[in-house]
């Protein structure tokens, strides 16, 4: 396949499925962690995971930062599709 077609792959893949599923992503698991840091959750296993809040926090923080390749990955095809032939 060209360099072109796979920018305009790359930009279809950006925008349509990975930006969508990373901002719901953000706004399905942001409630979920700012829950578990309103009480400090902690494993209810005596040999669990202690601070298991800031695992929690880890969702939407690999959602941003998903989203964040997402768009440089979009741009990255936008300015492959801008350059001359």
């Amino acid at each position: 396949a060209s360099a072109r077609t796979k920018a305009i792959i790359d930009l279809i893949g950006a925008a349509l499925l990975l930006l969508p599923f990373a901002l719901v992503l953000v706004w399905l698991s942001v409630p979920y962690a700012t829950r578990s840091w309103a009480i400090l959750e902690r494993s209810q296993e005596s040999s669990g995971l202690p601070l298991v809040f800031l695992l929690k926090t880890l969702i939407p923080a690999f959602a941003l930062l998903m989203a964040l390749q997402g768009i440089a990955q979009a741009i990255r095809a936008i300015q492959a599709l801008a350059r001359p032939r």
